[in-house]
């Protein structure tokens, strides 16, 4: 959760560029309704290295604040706990998390801030400065993303929810929110498929939040009343406040990314699959494709009828040329290669039996032909 303020057009001068010496912001960590710890405001951009995260990621929090969640030595970063009430928690325990803004001033011992400049400033004005300011809030939950996480077998999306809060000077603003943790767990499957085996790959353990709409309530302020300490536990006298708890739900989701033998596996039985399709459909097609061309090298015929019943006891040639012209004409001219078209094929394959309206397919010369030459071929 990061926020920014930003001042009005009405806001006193001097204010704009200097929100934070004016309000400031911290979150709060509650054990059992009692304070446990907080967390300052630090630059978003600092938090996170721009390498590690995605471009998208680093655009939305850019000049925005986020929880400090380091530790004071460096050694790691401070968790941030959520528990719902259940009698089943370890000792009844619950914890929730708060942000809050308030005056500089006022957080000044949380934020440790040396120039805080509303302490100088008399009611009316400081009343200008609360109505004229405002408070940008974007919320982040993570999800996951099945595509990024076969890509890489970690990465989870980034969704950003934005609002924006106009404080007033008249009333404590808070909103409530519940958080429905999702247990997400990660397996990586590099060569063989092991779809759980928790010995061997017990996978990655993530935890991620969904953030259901917010619970908004206001609370009039009493002005006899002084201003409770930094640590007061009470976000009802801040003048804006948010509260995060987590929901009695959890959702597992659980997702394994595929070896490479499977990958393999997949396209092996496709090419099988359109293989069979291939030789099941077009393989009586392609066996007369392959027929029909010896044929045509094998086989010719005399196509005019009339050289058929010519003179049987022709002349014999006067010399050796007319021979060899008369067999040239006999093999070259008057022979064609024979040749047995696609439809008729077609014809005798799916209409040789009387299925279609009792009609059924004749075989002319040309059927009986290219039949005697299938036969003598095979």
């Amino acid at each position: 959760m990061a926020y920014k303020l930003r001042a009005g057009p009405g806001a006193p001068e001097g204010v704009a560029g200097n929100e934070d010496k004016y309000l400031s912001g911290i979150w709060l960590q509650r054990k059992n309704g009692k304070y446990a710890d907080h967390f300052t405001g630090v630059a978003c951009e600092k938090n996170w290295d721009p390498m590690n995260v995605t471009l998208m990621f680093s655009q939305n929090i850019l000049g925005y604040t986020c929880p400090n969640q380091n530790t004071t030595d460096g050694t790691g970063k401070k968790k941030v706990t959520l528990q719902n009430p259940s009698e089943a928690n370890y000792n009844k325990d619950t914890s929730d998390f708060f942000f809050v803004v308030d005056t500089c001033s006022n957080l000044q011992s949380a934020t440790k801030a040396t120039d805080c400049k509303d302490s100088g400033m008399d009611a009316n004005a400081l009343k200008t400065l609360i109505n004229n300011m405002y408070v940008d809030v974007k919320i982040q939950t993570n999800f996951w993303n099945s595509k990024n996480f076969l890509r890489n077998g970690e990465e989870m999306n980034s969704q950003f929810v934005t609002n924006e809060i106009q404080l007033n000077s008249g009333v404590f603003q808070r909103q409530a929110f519940s958080l429905k943790q999702n247990a997400i767990t990660f397996r990586n499957n590099r060569w063989i498929n092991v779809p759980y085996m928790p010995k061997w790959d017990p996978g990655t353990k993530y935890s991620a939040y969904d953030v259901s709409s917010a619970f908004n309530t206001i609370y009039p302020i009493d002005e006899s009343a002084p201003p409770s300490p930094a640590r007061a536990t009470n976000p009802q006298d801040t003048f804006f406040s948010m509260q995060f708890k987590q929901n009695t739900k959890t959702k597992s989701t659980g997702s394994t990314r595929e070896a490479v033998s499977n990958t393999f596996q997949r396209f092996g039985s496709y090419l099988a699959l359109c293989l069979r399709f291939i030789g099941y459909v077009l393989g009586a097609y392609q066996r007369f494709s392959l027929d029909n061309s010896m044929t045509k090298k094998l086989y010719n015929y005399v196509e005019e009828a009339e050289h058929e019943d010519g003179d049987h006891n022709p002349q014999p040639p006067e010399h050796g040329d007319q021979f060899k012209y008369d067999l040239r004409s006999e093999c070259h001219d008057r022979r064609k290669p024979f040749r047995y078209s696609m439809w008729r094929f077609f014809c005798k394959k799916n209409f040789a039996s009387p299925w279609c309206l009792c009609c059924r397919h004749s075989d002319n010369d040309e059927d009986k032909l290219q039949g005697k030459a299938r036969s003598r071929l095979y």
